[in-house]
């Protein structure tokens, strides 16, 4: 049979057990994310995007309706404004989620375009899956 230890003796060693595994957590978080830069966009951010993204949409179907009725100013410029941020905001919606899968470390394909905002957006890039 085992002595009784003391119980601030037992105390003691609960608590240099606690501190030991926080700390080696700490050790591994701090060494994952040395390595990775982090990339992770706001839900916020996301949602935004989204919502413009299907306003602008919207946009181009009122300026084509217009412009098929009859040509005026207002319906290019409902076409084109439409037209041209639908594509600057899908584009931008398609980097968070490219952006996001090469930080975890996903597989991905190189686009170029969206391999430099990567890069500058995290002053470095990374260099995984490339291959």
């Amino acid at each position: 049979m085992e002595p009784e230890k003391e119980p601030d003796e037992e105390m003691k060693l609960v608590l240099s057990a606690n501190a030991n595994s926080a700390a080696e957590a700490g050790t591994q978080k701090g060494s994952a994310s040395a390595d990775k830069p982090a990339f992770k966009v706001k839900l916020s951010l996301k949602l935004a995007v989204f919502v413009m993204a299907t306003i602008t949409l919207s946009w181009f179907f009122e300026g084509w309706r217009q412009v098929s009725e009859a040509p005026t100013l207002s319906g290019l410029a409902y076409l084109f404004g439409g037209t041209t941020l639908t594509i600057i905001l899908v584009s931008l919606y398609g980097f968070f989620m490219y952006a996001e899968e090469r930080s975890k470390g996903g597989r991905t394909r190189n686009i170029p375009l969206f391999d430099r905002w990567y890069r500058h957006l995290t002053k470095q890039g990374d260099k995984t899956n490339r291959g």
